[in-house]
């Protein structure tokens, strides 16, 4: 669930469990939480980090994991997490009663969004904008600021060890990471080139991936796109690809790396390179097609 408030953190808290469901298949509890450690659960939430708890409703337990980001002028993001938070086994449950979870378009147009920044790879990022357009689907190109981003090629030349990089186009991103409301969008690709090195680094970024993770709707991860989704913490225990060179990137957050042009593990799919695209949007395309019957 994400949740931009103004109101104090502690009753937002209480707020938010009360909407919280034990994902069972039992009918969804309600009525007023009382967390068991006032410790994790109170005096700090003003503060922007990662929080745990556990919350009682009308006798049941739920563990619960809450992200909190600061936006300025009293406000903060907060996704919550049944379950716990991401990394440490946690596992996204299959159904989340009252927290935003995947809209059903019901054969209308799915939005999904882009992420690029300064040198992106171009056939990392238009491949899959272009895909996804040709399907009749819109997609919203997000940045650290709405501006125009200089993009780049990225190959190996013969006789090169690692890849030579040259200007390549132009292109402006619709919307900021900061103004992004998760929950308006059912899918997210991440490009790949040296835009994540920098990008990873951007704590809206990480709100808005995580949120992707949580609600269980397709990401696309293509080389250095890996190192994004290794910053959010949600790819320990899966298996995944990347250019080779980025291999100890998905290892060290506890992925399992394999050599191959396309994997998919759960709501995520990876590729290694761009010239894997045809495969990596195969079967991005098959569960984004599944979000919006």
């Amino acid at each position: 669930m994400l949740s931009r408030i103004s109101c104090g953190p502690c009753l937002f808290v209480a707020c938010l469990v009360t909407a919280l469901a034990v994902p069972s298949p039992a009918a969804a509890p309600s009525g007023k939480p009382a967390f068991t450690d006032p410790a994790e659960a109170d005096a700090d939430f003003a503060l922007q980090g990662e929080y745990a708890g556990t919350a009682t409703i009308e006798g049941q337990p739920l563990r619960l994991g809450i992200q909190v980001v600061a936006v300025g002028d009293g406000k903060f993001d907060v996704v919550a997490y049944p379950g716990g938070l991401p990394g440490d086994g946690w596992i996204p449950p299959d159904k989340v009663v009252g927290t935003g979870s995947k809209k059903e378009s019901n054969g209308k147009t799915v939005v999904a969004l882009e992420v690029i920044g300064d040198a992106a790879e171009v056939l990392d990022t238009f491949y899959p904008l272009f895909r996804i357009r040709e399907a009749g689907h819109e997609v919203h190109v997000c940045a650290p600021e709405k501006r125009t981003y200089a993009l780049v090629l990225h190959e190996r030349p013969a006789g090169w060890d690692i890849t030579q990089e040259t200007a390549g186009y132009h292109l402006a991103a619709d919307i900021a990471f900061r103004d992004i409301r998760p929950d308006d969008y059912q899918g997210l690709v991440i490009s790949g080139g040296r835009a994540p090195e920098y990008l990873r680094y951007d704590p809206d970024l990480m709100r808005i991936v995580r949120s992707f993770f949580m609600r269980d709707l397709p990401v696309a991860s293509v080389c250095h796109g890996i190192e994004i989704v290794a910053a959010a913490g949600v790819i320990k225990n899966r298996t995944v690809t990347t250019v080779a060179k980025c291999q100890f990137d998905a290892e060290g957050a506890g992925a399992v790396y394999v050599d191959r042009e396309v994997t998919v593990d759960g709501n995520l799919v990876c590729a290694r390179t761009w010239h894997d695209n045809p495969a990596w949007m195969r079967e991005f395309m098959k569960l984004l097609e599944k979000v919006g019957k």
